[in-house]
């Protein structure tokens, strides 16, 4: 039989024709981006359902800007009514990031002020010079250490003259924790049953006294850690809710300010981040080389009589995480 060399017959108009011009492929991809922040949006407020979920309310500062862009986008596009959802998500995520922005409210001051720096050393870096070093140039009256092991607390060691109230508790996973004070405190018993070091102390400078609390609390790698930091901070607000003098509650908290667990444990004290009114500072992870993937987990929280001066992020220590140096002016003596 011999060979056909007849032609295929041609599809049917219409038939699997579809086109992937550029504007098509634009469009299609604002599209997918709306439903991409939609989604996460969503998810952000079911954080509390599952440990998961929390996850989605960490990247409030992005979901701003993809939101502006995204409603530009569509304007620039003639699609007003995709418009107009990107509209209403930007300003429910610029609200979150704009409060950073904006002067706190708290009560004017004028006794002495005070300088802290909060550092998370991150237990495996052996580089100890950087962070010596921006002790030394910060000059700070106290300082907060997180991720103390035996290596750390050899090194320093250093501090200890400089420094004569301090109190180190080394161990050999990333719950150790240091603190080295100028002015003089006094430790205060911790909240119970809480299984992980966290410092307690109350603060005397110039006859005026605060309650400082170092904090760590546990990563959220998987349910069990995540659940443990909720605890750790719900029973870190009920021990602080027992004293009566201005706080300070400053470390490596493992959480964002938009985390619904944070939100309670800031409410349930009447505490203000210290930020606000410098901006979102992000202080993970030293390892995003971008900027606009960082996130803020390490700050310092103060009660409204306590004013604050400055509040500024360190420079790369080594740590995957930034330290943070905050001036703050303590209230009238009592």
């Amino acid at each position: 039989m011999a060979d056909s060399t007849e032609p295929a017959p041609a599809p049917p108009p219409g038939f699997l024709q579809i086109s992937f011009s550029p504007a098509r492929m634009f469009r299609l991809g604002l599209y997918y981006g709306l439903a991409g922040l939609s989604g996460a949006t969503l998810l952000g407020f079911l954080a509390e359902k599952h440990w998961t979920l929390e996850l989605f309310t960490h990247f409030k500062t992005q979901y701003a800007f993809g939101a502006v862009m995204l409603t530009s986008l569509f304007l620039m596009s003639r699609a007003w009514y995709s418009a107009a959802i990107c509209g209403v998500l930007a300003v429910w995520h610029l609200a979150g990031v704009a409060i950073f922005y904006l002067p706190a409210q708290t009560t004017p001051v004028d006794g002495p002020q005070l300088r802290i720096l909060v550092a998370n050393v991150l237990g495996s870096n052996q580089e100890k010079q950087p962070f010596l070093d921006f002790v030394r140039d910060t000059d700070p009256d106290i300082i907060l250490v997180q991720e103390v092991q035996p290596h750390w607390a050899e090194a320093l060691e250093l501090l200890h003259e400089a420094y004569p109230y301090h109190r180190v508790l080394e161990r050999t996973d990333m719950h150790g924790m240091a603190q080295y004070s100028r002015v003089p405190l006094e430790y205060l018993p911790p909240p119970k049953d809480l299984g992980l070091p966290l410092f307690i102390s109350r603060v005397t400078i110039e006859e005026r006294e605060f309650i400082l609390a170092n904090v760590h609390t546990t990563p959220p790698f998987n349910p069990d850690s995540a659940n443990w930091r909720n605890v750790m901070l719900d029973r870190l607000q009920l021990r602080l809710a027992e004293e009566t003098l201005p706080l300070v509650v400053a470390g490596d908290f493992n959480t964002t300010p938009w985390s619904p667990y944070y939100k309670r444990f800031v409410k349930g004290l009447k505490l203000i981040n210290a930020q606000q009114g410098f901006g979102v500072v992000p202080t993970w992870s030293t390892n995003l080389r971008r900027y606009f993937v960082r996130i803020p987990l390490d700050y310092a929280l103060v009660s409204p009589e306590i004013g604050v001066v400055q509040y500024t992020r360190g420079p790369d220590i080594g740590s995957d995480h930034f330290p943070i140096v905050v001036d703050l002016q303590l209230p009238f003596a009592r």
